[in-house]
């Protein structure tokens, strides 16, 4: 009867959402964004050539014009032209200039210069100490694993040092430090990173409002049908929830899959022991640490998971308060949007819908506060879960002192004494 009833419910939600096609159109718009993104990435490149193109055509009047400038300006955009043709190549030499930049150890004659890494500029009398920092961490460490960089090679900005520099500088440092992320793995990092998962959710809110509200629309007939079969209320409801929770992991997950799957075959997968750039509590306050790009997707897997769980208790609490798919549907709605808006709060579900920021730590770090990490995120999540779950269940036996009333209506025998 369980297996029975597990399959209806899947044949009955089909008829009315094609999830299927709903999961391969999402997966088709990701694989378009990642098309986007080879564009951008090509775009960016010849721009950036013909730019420094110009520079040595420039410098070549001026060191024609005043050849005692020539020693000092020679070769300098000459030396970064030749390696933006080899991805490998440009990255040796990227990680040099950071190199230098942090340990200042440039040998004679060594040309070290970019038009488009700008690493000394200074505006308010602040500088990219910090920015330089990040990156000269994070390269030394795929410098040791033998890792390929994401090309082309850019800085690891501080939100905080771009925001002090001046409006024109600003929108020149996060134009030439965009980061393309061509390969599998990493575009699910991107697509983490700009809340994928959280426009997936609201497609998955569309579809699973109805699944439970409309089980007990009509005075729950389908429901107390389906008890005088012998099918229990917590076992119909065990079932409505896995129908809902396998809906939610199909939509969220099944595009991601697409996505990473097409990227990979297209571009490769990348290296799952990247760097991804945390701040954690180190006992000397919020510091940056590494952290490789596994623990950072399966970190993002646990807590979808873990909100799926809750999206999940609350739509079924919502089905038995309203017993109606719209306000069910909208409320649902709500919640995840509401994440998009409301202030970071420790104990507050809605924050851990951002999991690239709880991942990393980033809101921790722009809060300087400590408390906002994974393992926070997790008890929060399983807190309100079961919030909710005790509010259903009280909900549930509440409701049960009417059942047998509804039963008697239900007895064919009665009827007939009528």
């Amino acid at each position: 009867m369980r297996a029975t009833y597990w399959r209806f419910e899947l044949k009955k939600r089909r008829r009315v959402w094609p999830v299927g096609l709903i999961i391969i159109f999402c997966g088709l718009l990701l694989i378009g964004g990642f098309f986007w993104q080879m564009h951008a990435q090509q775009t960016y490149l010849a721009q950036y050539t013909a730019k420094v193109r110009a520079h040595v055509a420039q410098t070549n009047r001026l060191v024609k014009a005043h050849p005692e400038l020539a020693k000092t300006l020679s070769g300098f955009d000459t030396n970064e032209l030749k390696r933006l043709k080899d991805p490998a190549a440009y990255q040796r030499w990227f990680y040099r200039v950071v190199q230098v930049k942090v340990k200042g150890n440039q040998r004679p004659g060594e040309l070290l210069n970019s038009s488009r890494v700008v690493f000394d500029i200074r505006s308010n009398g602040s500088s990219l100490t910090t920015s330089v920092g990040w990156t000269y961490q994070e390269y030394h460490y795929l410098n040791q694993q033998h890792i390929a960089s994401m090309f082309p090679d850019t800085l690891l900005l501080s939100k905080e040092e771009v925001d002090r520099a001046d409006p024109t500088m600003a929108a020149s440092l996060q134009t030439d430090n965009r980061r393309y992320y061509l390969h599998g793995w990493y575009y699910v990092w991107f697509l983490i990173q700009q809340n994928a998962v959280i426009i997936l959710m609201l497609i998955a809110c569309l579809i699973t409002g109805r699944q439970m509200a409309k089980e007990l629309v009509n005075k729950r007939a389908h429901s107390d049908w389906l008890s005088l079969q012998g099918v229990s209320t917590g076992r119909q409801m065990l079932t409505q929830g896995g129908v809902i929770a396998y809906t939610f992991i199909q939509v969220i997950f099944g595009p991601l899959a697409i996505a990473l799957v097409a990227a990979g075959l297209l571009r490769g997968f990348g290296d799952l022991r990247y760097h991804v750039l945390a701040f954690r509590n180190t006992g000397f306050g919020i510091g940056s640490v590494m952290m490789p790009l596994s623990q950072y997707l399966l970190e993002s897997i646990i807590l979808a998971l873990l909100l799926i769980i809750f999206m999940t208790v609350l739509n079924l609490l919502l089905a038995t308060w309203f017993k109606n798919s719209w306000i069910v549907t909208i409320l649902s709605w709500l919640v995840v949007l509401l994440s998009l808006i409301a202030p970071p709060m420790v104990w507050s579900p809605l924050t851990y819908f951002h999991l690239d920021g709880v991942v990393t730590g980033s809101i921790g770090q722009s809060l300087n506060d400590p408390q906002f990490t994974f393992q926070q995120g997790i008890l929060t999540l399983l807190v309100w879960s079961v919030f909710c779950l005790g509010l259903l269940m009280l909900s549930q036996c509440l409701q049960k002192l009417n059942l047998p009333g509804k039963m008697n209506s239900l007895n064919p025998a009665k009827e007939l004494q009528k």
